[in-house]
Formats: C-alpha cells, structure tokens, sequence
C-alpha cells in the first residue's frame, strides 16, 4: 500500500544538497521537481520504480527497496512528476487488488 505520494515543486537548495548526500542515482538540481513515493512492503517500490522509468522522462535520485518502506525519488518537469504519480500509483493499486483476488 502506498504510505506516501508526493511531488514537490521547484526544489531548494538546501534540500537538493541534502538529497545529493543519500542519493544512489543521479544528482538532484536545485529548482528541479522532485517525485517521492513510499510503499509498505519495501519491495514493491521496485516495481513502483520501473513502472515511473517507463512512463516518464525523470532521473532516479533515490531508490531504497529495503526495510519496512521502499522509497523511490525522481525528479523531472512537472508534467513528467505527475505521469510518474499516475503510473507509480495505478501500478500500486492494480497490486493491492491483485493481492485482494489471491486472498479469496
């Protein structure tokens, strides 16, 4: 399930220097938008993840797929913020319904 799903306009500088110390993908520019996502279980973000690289023009700033919550960071224009939203976000509900189906 998604714990959070946010975009975040016109980045500061102090959080993109902040971003630039944990990242494990590309730099983040100060100004840039930036897309964050967490999800319960951790792994799932992966394919969050993959789902948002195929639907959008972004860079991965951050990808954490361990521990409890799975976060992923990507930023981009805004318009490729909000398509990786919707992508990342349909992708979390067609799991949790096909996750629901299994149950029964």
């Amino acid at each position: 399930s998604i714990v959070t799903s946010q975009i975040i306009t016109n980045v500061s500088p102090y959080l993109a220097q902040l971003l630039g110390r944990l990242r494990q993908g590309s730099m983040i520019i100060s100004h840039e938008n930036l897309f964050l996502m967490e999800v319960i279980p951790a792994a799932y973000i992966a394919i969050a993840a993959n789902e948002v690289e195929k639907a959008s023009d972004v860079k991965l700033i951050h990808f954490d797929p361990i521990g409890a919550y799975g976060r992923l960071f990507v930023s981009g224009s805004v318009e490729s913020a909000k398509t990786a939203q919707r992508a990342a976000e349909e992708k979390m509900a067609e799991m949790a319904e096909k996750s629901m189906r299994e149950e029964m």
